[in-house]
C-alpha cells in the first residue's frame, strides 16, 4: 500500500491524462482501496472528454459502480463478526464481484483473472461497437480490453 500512496503523490490529479486516472482508479480497487478508486472515477466522469464519447463513459461508468457495491460490501462485512469463516467467505464475495465488474460489458459473475476473454459478453449486434469500445479501451491505455473487443469484431465480421 505504500507504493500505491508514492504513486498517488507522483500523480498530479489535476493535470493527469484519463489513461493514468484510469490506471490509478483500478490500482486503488485492486488494492481495496474503493473510497479512494471511486474518487478518482468520480473525477474521471466529470471529465469533459469523457462525455464526447460514448463508450469512455460507459466503461468508466461500470467501473464506479462496481466499486460502490465493493465499498457496500466492505461496509457490510466491517459491522459483521470478524471471524475468519466470515473473512474466508467475504474474500470469497469480493473476489467474485471483482471478477463479474472487472469489465463493465461482461454477463459472468465468475472469472479467471489470467483469462479475461473467456466471459467477455456481447455489447450488441453492431460490428462497430466492438470496434468503438476497443478505441475506447486503447484511449484509457488497457491494452488487454482492447484486444479482447478487436478480436470480438473480427470474429463478428
Amino acid at each position: 500500500f505504500e507504493a500505491l500512496a508514492s504513486l498517488r503523490k507522483a500523480v498530479d490529479l489535476g493535470n493527469t491524462s484519463i489513461a493514468t486516472l484510469y490506471a490509478v482508479g483500478r490500482l486503488n480497487n485492486l488494492c481495496h482501496k474503493f473510497n479512494e478508486a471511486e474518487q478518482i472515477f468520480q473525477a474521471l466522469l466529470a471529465h469533459p472528454s469523457i462525455h464526447e464519447h460514448k463508450h469512455l463513459k460507459q466503461i468508466i461508468q461500470g467501473k464506479f459502480n462496481a466499486v460502490q457495491i465493493l465499498k457496500s460490501n466492505q461496509n457490510l462485512h466491517s459491522k459483521s463478526s470478524h471471524s475468519s469463516d466470515d473473512d474466508k467467505h467475504h474474500s470469497s464475495i469480493i473476489d467474485v464481484i471483482n471478477q463479474s465488474h472487472e469489465n463493465t460489458h461482461s454477463n459472468s459473475s465468475q472469472r479467471d483473472d489470467n483469462d479475461r476473454s473467456t466471459s467477455v459478453a456481447d455489447t450488441g449486434n453492431d460490428p462497430s461497437d466492438y470496434r468503438s469500445t476497443a478505441a475506447a479501451y486503447l484511449v484509457l491505455q488497457d491494452f488487454e480490453m482492447a484486444m479482447i473487443f478487436y478480436q470480438k469484431d473480427i470474429k463478428q465480421r
